[in-house]
């Protein structure tokens, strides 16, 4: 004889306990099952509609030579910041991540014209489909003294040296930005006619260097399609020919 230890409640009411049957085994199972896949989609979807921060490397190259004059290592240090600054206030509102690096996905290199050149007079080089792009030094500073009808940072009646410095290391950077958009999967660099827009076509404006620059109406909306957008914001065999700015 088999007898069945009784269970006490806490309702002071006595059960006894019975083994579940097949069936409610299997439905039990199932439920967890589902479940588990269902968290799973849920975490997945979460992974997929955080789109990742886009990480763009600025490494700087060049001689630092304005015409006959060398910049000093404070010199060299300010334009080098305020170039990465004034890239980074032309992706304001976008998740674009910018920072001196030796090598990156996304690479903007700033150097010198090499002494064999395929575009005479470029700012600005980017090769179709590439993930690189060059910023010319050496002709942005050529540009900055004929704005402002200069021969050299040390006779300069227009500005002092310092502002000279300072409007180079923002050229710098809105040539920066405007090759970013030139780069493979973007194309809201449209050099447009505009002196202050950053897709402009020509960096030969004063603007360019001691302006406030802007983005223009059909470059921002590619923008807002192709580039990852911070948090809470609601806001751009032979090979072709390369994409140059003046």
């Amino acid at each position: 004889m088999i007898v069945r230890r009784r269970v006490r409640e806490g309702n002071g009411q006595y059960c006894t306990p019975s083994p579940l049957s097949d069936h409610s085994r299997t439905r039990a199972v199932g439920l967890t099952t589902r479940g588990l896949f269902a968290a799973a989609v849920i975490v997945a979807m979460a992974c997929r509609s955080a789109p990742q921060p886009l990480r763009v490397a600025v490494t700087f190259a060049n001689t630092w030579r304005v015409g006959g004059d060398e910049l000093t290592a404070e010199e060299r240090s300010h334009l080098a910041g305020t170039a990465l600054d004034a890239m980074r206030a032309a992706f304001a509102g976008f998740d674009v991540v910018i920072s001196e690096a030796p090598s990156g996905a996304r690479l903007i290199r700033v150097e010198d014209t090499p002494p064999v050149r395929t575009t005479f007079g470029a700012a600005g080089v980017t090769y179709p489909a590439a993930r690189t792009s060059s910023v010319r030094f050496d002709v942005l500073a050529n540009l900055e003294l004929a704005v402002v009808h200069c021969r050299d940072l040390a006779h300069c009646a227009a500005m002092p040296r310092a502002a000279l410095v300072d409007g180079l290391g923002r050229g710098v950077g809105a040539t920066a930005a405007h090759e970013l958009g030139h780069q493979a999967g973007f194309r809201f660099a449209l050099d447009s006619r505009c002196d202050d827009c950053y897709d402009g076509r020509a960096s030969t404006s004063y603007a360019h260097f001691f302006g406030r620059m802007h983005w223009s109406d059909p470059a921002l909306q590619i923008m807002v399609r192709t580039l990852p957008r911070r948090e809470g914001q609601t806001r751009g065999s032979t090979s072709p020919p390369p994409t140059t700015h003046d």
